[in-house]
C-alpha cells in the first residue's frame, strides 16, 4: 500500500495470486485501498474488453464489510464504480437509511451525465419507498419531476397526516395532483397558503404591517438636511419597500385603504400620487401584499383593472400575477384576465408588457401548454417590438422552469437567429437567456446541446446566452469542473478589460 509504484494497483494483484482467504480481516483501511484498486482494474477491464468477474466477486465480499462497519459511503463508491448500486437495496435498513439517503443524494450531483443521475435517484426513491419513508421518497420524485412517482405515494401511504405532508411538498414545487383527498386537494392547490402564513405571522409577532420610513431608519436622518433624491423617486422607494416587507399579510400602511377610517377622511390613494411607471408599481404592489389569495383581484385589483389610466391598468396585470402566483384556482381567474391582453393587438406596449410577465409569475413551475402556444405566438412574431418577444421567452422560462422543452427552446433559439443585429444590442436582449435558462435550471448536462447551438448565433451575445444557460443547468451542483471554467471565463474578461 506504501511503496507501491504509483496506479500499480499491486495490492490488488497479490490478492488475486493468493488464496483470498481472511483477507476481510486486514483492516478498515486496507480494504479502503483495495476498493481503489478495483475500481481503477475494473475501469481497464472494461474499456480492453477483458472479464472482470473475479472483481466483482471482491466487491461482494467487501461491500457487506464496510455496511456492517459504519462505512455506507465506501461502500456506494465501489459499488457506483463498478456499476452495481442497485445491489445497495439490500443492505439499507431504517438504522442506516439516513446516511446513505443523505450520501446518494449528493452523489447524484456528480453523476456522470443524466442517465446515470436518473438511475441513482430512482434506486434511492425505491429504498425510500421500501421503508416507508414516504417523505423522503416524495423529494425524490420531485427532483425526478416524476408524477406517477408522486401520485404512487399518494396512493401507497397509508398515514393521513404524512399524506398532507406530501401535500405540502408538492405545493411548494407547484406540482398539482388531481383526484385526491378533500384535504389534501386544499393544501396541494395551495388554497389555503396565505391563511397558513397569517398564522404563521401571528405566532412569530410580526403581523403588524411595518412603515417604510420604520425600514430607512429616517429618524436617523440628521436633521434639515437637504436631499437630492427627487419625491417621485422617494415614492417609488416607499412603495417597493411597503410591498416586500408587507408582502402576504394584507394589511400595510400605504397602498390599503384602512376601512376603519371614514370615507370624508381618507386621503387620495397612494396610487394616484405617483406618476407614471411608479404606478405599475404601486397597483402591482396590491399582489404582492396579497399573495397566494387569489380573492384580492376582485376586492382591490379589479378597479385598477378597468382604469383608463395605462400605468395603473398595467400595474394592475402584475399585480393579478402576483397574488395568483402558485395558486391552483378551478375558476382559472389570472388567465382569463391576462390572456385576453396578451392576445389583443391594440393594447399599449406597456401593458402587454406587464400582461406577459403577469402570465409567467401566476403560472410559474405549471408548464400549461395553452401558455406556452400564447407566448409562443409573441415570441416568434417579427411584428412586434423586441421587448414584448423578450419578456414572452422570459415568462416561457418561469412557466416551464426546469423542464426542458426543446419546442420552446428552439424557438428562443429560432428567434434570435432571426433578429436583427440592433435587436440583439438592445438591453432587452438578455432576457432571451434568462429565459432560456430557466428552461434548464438545475438539470445539468441536459443544456449542452442547446449551449452548443448558441454558438451558431453571430452576435457577441452568444457568449452571454452560453454562460447564463450553464450557470442556471448546473445551479446549487457543486460541480468543480463548471466552477472551474466559469472562474476561467471571468478571469479571460477581467484581463481584456
Amino acid at each position: 500500500m506504501i511503496f507501491a509504484e504509483k496506479n500499480s494497483r499491486a495490492s490488488l494483484g497479490y490478492l488475486l495470486q493468493g488464496t483470498r482467504s481472511g483477507f476481510k480481516n486486514w483492516g478498515h483501511e486496507y480494504l479502503s485501498h483495495l476498493a481503489s484498486d478495483i475500481g481503477k482494474e475494473y475501469d481497464i477491464r472494461v474499456a480492453n474488453a477483458e472479464p472482470f468477474n473475479e472483481l466483482i466477486e471482491l466487491v461482494d465480499e467487501i461491500v457487506p464489510y464496510f455496511i456492517e462497519n459504519n462505512a455506507e459511503h465506501d461502500a456506494i463508491d465501489l459499488l457506483l464504480i463498478v456499476d452495481k448500486l442497485e445491489d445497495i437495496k439490500g443492505y439499507v435498513t431504517k438504522a442506516n437509511f439516513s446516511k446513505v439517503n443523505m450520501y446518494l443524494s449528493a452523489s447524484a450531483n456528480y453523476s456522470a451525465d443524466n442517465d446515470e443521475m436518473s438511475k441513482t435517484l430512482n434506486i434511492l426513491y425505491d429504498i425510500a419507498l421500501g421503508l416507508d419513508e414516504y417523505t423522503y421518497a416524495m423529494r425524490v420524485a420531485i427532483r425526478l419531476d416524476d408524477h406517477d412517482k408522486i401520485k404512487q405515494l399518494f396512493d401507497e401511504c397509508p398515514d393521513d397526516l404524512i399524506k398532507k405532508q406530501l401535500a405540502f411538498c408538492s405545493a411548494r414545487q407547484k406540482i398539482f395532483i388531481p383526484d385526491l383527498g378533500e384535504e389534501e386537494t386544499k393544501i396541494i392547490s395551495n388554497s389555503k397558503l396565505s391563511e397558513f402564513y397569517l398564522e404563521l405571522a401571528k405566532d412569530l409577532e410580526v403581523a403588524d404591517p411595518k412603515k417604510p420610513e420604520d425600514i430607512f431608519k429616517a429618524h436617523l436622518e440628521e436633521k434639515g438636511k437637504s436631499s437630492d433624491i427627487s419625491a417621485a423617486t422617494t415614492a417609488l422607494f416607499n412603495t417597493y419597500v411597503n410591498a416586500f416587507v408587507n408582502a402576504g399579510l394584507k394589511r400595510d400602511t400605504l397602498i390599503i385603504e384602512d376601512p376603519n377610517v371614514e370615507a370624508e377622511e381618507r386621503k387620495q390613494p397612494w396610487i394616484f400620487e405617483v406618476k407614471d411607471e411608479g404606478q405599475i408599481a404601486a397597483v402591482a404592489s396590491l399582489g404582492m401584499l396579497n399573495l397566494w389569495y387569489t380573492d384580492s383581484i376582485n376586492d382591490q385589483i379589479m378597479p385598477y383593472y378597468d382604469n383608463e389610466g395605462q400605468y395603473v391598468k398595467a400595474g394592475s396585470f402584475l399585480g393579478i400575477g402576483l397574488s395568483s402566483s402558485g395558486i391552483y384556482d378551478e375558476n382559472d381567474i389570472a388567465f382569463a384576465l391576462l390572456e385576453e391582453q396578451v392576445s389583443s393587438e391594440d393594447s399599449p406596449p406597456i401593458q402587454k408588457v406587464c400582461a406577459i410577465l403577469g402570465l409567467g409569475i401566476a403560472f410559474a413551475g405549471k408548464a400549461r401548454e395553452d401558455i406556452s402556444e400564447l407566448l409562443q405566438k409573441v415570441l416568434l412574431s417579427d411584428t412586434l417590438p423586441v421587448e414584448q418577444s423578450a419578456f414572452a421567452a422570459l415568462s416561457l422560462g418561469l412557466v416551464y422552469v426546469g423542464k426542458c422543452d426543446d419546442g420552446i427552446a428552439n424557438a428562443i433559439i429560432q428567434t434570435l437567429w432571426e433578429r436583427k443585429e440592433e435587436h440583439l444590442n438592445s438591453h432587452w436582449a438578455k432576457l432571451f437567456g434568462v429565459g432560456l435558462g430557466l428552461l434548464f435550471m438545475g438539470q445539468q448536462a441536459k443544456c449542452e446541446a442547446v449551449v452548443e447551438t448558441l454558438g451558431t448565433i453571430e452576435h457577441p451575445i452568444k457568449k452571454y446566452f452560453e454562460i447564463i444557460v450553464e450557470s442556471m443547468a448546473y445551479t446549487g451542483s457543486g460541480n468543480v469542473l463548471k466552477v472551474q471554467k466559469m472562474a476561467n471565463e471571468f478571469a479571460s474578461e477581467t484581463k481584456h478589460s
